[in-house]
Parts: structure tokens; sequence; C-alpha cells
């Protein structure tokens, strides 16, 4: 029996096999994949408006209903409602990347970088000053570590992990501000993942 053609020549069933590996196990699944595949990509290709990350996300789909068994029903509306889940996933994933990569490139605009140029050594400086702990969770937290991993690192609960930040933050302001003879802060950017450890 022929599959669906899909948009590139290959039948929708070859490429349901051939993602999934099929066995004569799972000859019920590729039957599924052929009969909704085509209905799945079109709607995560509404949702994302991407025709590749709709077709990739569609395959998670069907990898996700075979690895959770079997189920009752029909099993259209969870394809679609499983689809749907995965879909706002990859669009609130990718909305964070962007927000990370202008974080990055406003970080590194040439008036800045004179500017931490000229900050770099007073932070590196007043970083040596602090206990190791602070000094710590401070580079951690520049690199963009979560609280979680920040935790399991220093080894304290996660519950406390804003409040160590917080007050190894108040200290490095302290120690920068005597260090520099200016009572301010370092800018956050010459924090943010530019400093090597002391």
């Amino acid at each position: 029996m022929m599959g669906t053609e899909s948009g590139d020549g290959e039948t929708v069933r070859q490429r349901g096999a051939g993602a999934l590996g099929e066995t004569s196990d799972d000859r019920g699944l590729a039957d599924l994949f052929a009969a909704h595949y085509p209905a799945v990509v079109r709607h995560l290709a509404y949702l994302l408006d991407d025709r590749t990350a709709a077709e990739d996300i569609a395959q998670e789909v069907f990898l996700r209903w075979h690895r959770s068994g079997p189920r009752a029903g029909a099993p259209g509306p969870w394809l679609r409602v499983a689809a749907t889940h995965l879909a706002y996933n990859y669009l609130r994933d990718e909305r964070r990347r962007r927000a990370r990569e202008t974080r990055a490139a406003e970080d590194a605009s040439p008036r800045d970088e004179v500017g931490m140029a000229d900050e770099l050594p007073a932070v590196r400086a007043a970083l040596r000053r602090l206990e190791p702990r602070d000094r710590l969770v401070l580079l951690l937290r520049a690199q963009g570590q979560s609280y979680a991993e920040i935790a399991a690192a220093v080894g304290i609960r996660p519950s406390s992990t804003g409040t160590v930040l917080a007050r190894a933050t108040a200290r490095l302001r302290q120690v920068y501000g005597s260090e520099t003879g200016t009572g301010r802060s370092p800018r956050p950017s010459t924090m943010r993942g530019r400093m090597s450890t002391p």
C-alpha cells in the first residue's frame, strides 16, 4: 500500500517508517503516521508559520504517541493537543532564545566595550577580595547558570540562592565602590559573561 505523497515526493509512510525505525510491531504506528501526519503538520505550520519546524515537531508528536503506550479513543484529538503543546513550547523557547541574543548584542555594543575595558580590572580585583562562595555564585550567575544549578554547585538549598546572590552582589558593590573610589556599582554588562575567574 502506498502512503500519501508529501511535498518532496517522499511518501508519508516512508518518512514515518524511516524516522521511527519501523518493525513489525510498529506497523500500526506507521499506518497512524500515514493517516494523521499531513493534518498534524498543517496544524503545526499554521501555529508556527514555519514548515520545517512543523515537520520536526510533528515527528516528535508521533514519537510521544508511540512511547506513551496504547490508549482508548480516536488518536486525532490526542495528536492535535500534543502538537499544540509542543508548538507553544517551541515558540516560548524561540522567544527566550531571541531575547538572549538581543541582550548579548546589546551588551556587545562598542561604547560598552570601552567602558567594560576600563571597569574589568577593578571588577576582578573586587571579586578577588570577596569570600570564595560569594565570588563563585556571582561568576556562575554571570555565566547564565540557573538558581538550581548555582545551588547544586555551591551546596545550598535552591530556595536560598536568591538571598545568597543578593548578599554577594551587595558585598561586590561595596568592595567595588571602595576599589574604584567612586562608590558606584560595576555595569551589569561587565558582570554578564565577560569575566574570567580571577
